[in-house]
């Protein structure tokens, strides 16, 4: 509704029509590349692609703000400091399931749990596998010798992974209601291998006897 709302204003307001026009036009183009993107040419589509709108939106609020403060500034400011407070409070009480101080917690787990031994990591999980859990390593300052990632990004290590499998394996396990067979059967074949497990929020964190090798090529 605030697009067509900008949209009607563009068409009746010649002196802002440049201005809100662009925006407008970025909007349009950015619809209509994501669809045609997944539509005609089959392409995986994700949610951050409309993080190209973020800008335009941010500016169009301002603009409706801005308009809006001339008239009605009591209203506006009243508005807006409610909203501020209200969010204020939300920051508070907010919590991810898979957040940020969870991962780290899991991380330094698996760094402690090794010493100085190496180890190979995997994740699991239909929807949160990714997760950045091997940066996290990066940042904490010991990465893994191999990990589910390096088929996607070797060429961003300092180190290529090694060649052979270390003895010690950890799963970072992303529990949620998506899960599905092949999660299950995973996980199952890793808990008859499993050393120890703790958990930290919704994360569980797996140690794997891999000193058999039974895992190679499935990470």
């Amino acid at each position: 509704m605030l697009f067509m709302f900008f949209i009607y204003y563009c068409v009746t307001h010649k002196k802002y029509r440049l201005s809100i026009g662009l925006p407008m036009f970025l909007v349009a183009a950015t619809y209509f590349g994501i669809n045609i993107y997944g539509i005609l040419f089959h392409g995986d589509l994700f949610d951050h692609y409309l993080a190209t709108l973020f800008p335009v939106f941010l500016m169009l609020i301002s603009f409706t703000i801005y308009s809006l403060f001339h008239k009605y500034p009591v209203i506006i400011v009243v508005v807006l400091g409610i909203f501020v407070l209200f969010n204020q409070k939300l920051l508070l009480d907010i919590h991810h399931a898979f957040g940020y101080a969870d991962k780290i917690a899991a991380v330094d787990w698996v760094i402690h749990s090794t010493g100085r031994e190496d180890f190979s990591l995997d994740s699991i999980g239909s929807c949160f596998s990714y997760n950045g859990y091997r940066y996290l390593f990066l940042l904490r300052g010991k990465e893994p010798a191999k990990s589910y990632v390096d088929a996607n990004f070797t060429y961003l290590y300092d180190q290529p992974p090694a060649q052979a499998h270390p003895k010690n394996l950890f799963v970072m396990v992303n529990h949620e209601f998506q899960d599905n067979s092949e999660f299950y059967k995973k996980y199952a074949e890793y808990k008859m291998q499993q050393l120890d497990s703790t958990n930290f929020g919704s994360i569980e964190v797996m140690h794997i006897d891999n000193s058999n090798l039974k895992f190679v090529g499935k990470y």
